[in-house]
């Protein structure tokens, strides 16, 4: 066994990330354009992008762009 395949962290990592790329349809550029738009709000709050992330707790997750 790989020391690769027995880690928890990393499954937790690759689980998260195959779930925000499903919630996009898998799609790189709608991916994109949400963080962008992301960006663009934080920029309109007066927020920096971590602080504006942290402050919606993700919920802007919830609804990506369609």
């Amino acid at each position: 066994m790989n020391k690769q395949d027995d880690n928890p962290v990393m499954d937790e990592v690759y689980a998260t990330r195959k779930e925000i790329s499903s919630r996009f349809g898998n799609d790189p550029k709608r991916y994109i354009e949400f963080i962008r738009e992301m960006k663009r709000k934080a920029s309109a709050a007066g927020l920096s992008f971590l602080a504006y992330c942290q402050m919606t707790g993700g919920m802007d997750l919830a609804s990506p762009l369609t």
